[in-house]
């Protein structure tokens, strides 16, 4: 009797392994639905025109950002076939400075890994150089550990702004500016607002040479 309860359960468990290994793949497909749902809108809000590429250069998709800058799509479409087949063939990121009549436009190109069995994807970054950069202070602030007031100060640096004119905007006096500056340039390591504003525009808008060595180390 054991022999024949043993053998029942040795046929069931191929049974019972696949129903147990269907159901937990179903479980994790109902959880990452929410996160790619969650990944494409975070993809779609990013202050940089972004576009992912195949490895042809062919465009798969962009962003709201990408969409509503009329020269990103003329800059891909006439840079994304060399920029992606030199990703895909040096596995590394590569800057391109495209020009056309209203100025500059840098771009960079990396790898993606794999996803989905799908071919290597290349994905495309543009930064307009003689832009304002839409990085708010809040943001300066959450990177170099500022107070809200720091990197307000911070912020108006890097728009070029002089300790006096910052005290008018801000509504506070030339000391507590120059207090707030202080503290800045301890926390971001930095010597004095012309190193800041270097700092800053290194951290927030990097050069194509910058972002691909930046890419390609991480």
């Amino acid at each position: 009797m054991d022999a024949i309860v043993a053998h029942a359960n040795a046929a069931e468990s191929p049974i019972l392994a696949q129903s147990h290994g269907a159901a937990i793949a179903q479980v994790h497909a109902a959880e990452a639905v929410p996160a790619a749902v969650a990944a494409a809108r975070a993809f779609d809000a990013l202050p940089v025109a972004i576009a992912v590429l195949d490895p042809r250069g062919k465009l798969i998709t962009m962003n709201a950002s990408a969409r509503c800058d009329q020269r990103f799509p003329v800059a891909v479409a006439r840079n994304g076939v060399m920029m992606a087949r030199r990703v895909v063939s040096d596995r590394r990121a590569v800057g391109v400075t495209h020009r056309d009549s209203t100025g500059a436009l840098w771009l960079v190109a990396a790898p993606l890994a794999q996803i989905g069995g799908l071919d290597d994807l290349v994905i495309v970054a543009a930064t307009d150089p003689a832009a304002t950069h839409p990085i708010g202070a809040q943001v300066i602030g959450d990177l170099c550990g500022l107070t809200r007031a720091e990197a307000q100060t911070a912020q108006m640096v890097l728009a070029g702004g002089t300790p006096k004119t910052i005290a008018r905007a801000l509504g506070v006096s030339l000391a507590t500016v120059k207090t707030h500056l202080h503290r800045v340039f301890t926390k971001t390591e930095t010597t004095g607002q012309a190193d800041l504003s270097r700092r800053l525009a290194r951290i927030l808008a990097p050069t194509p040479a910058d972002a691909a060595a930046s890419i390609a180390a991480g």
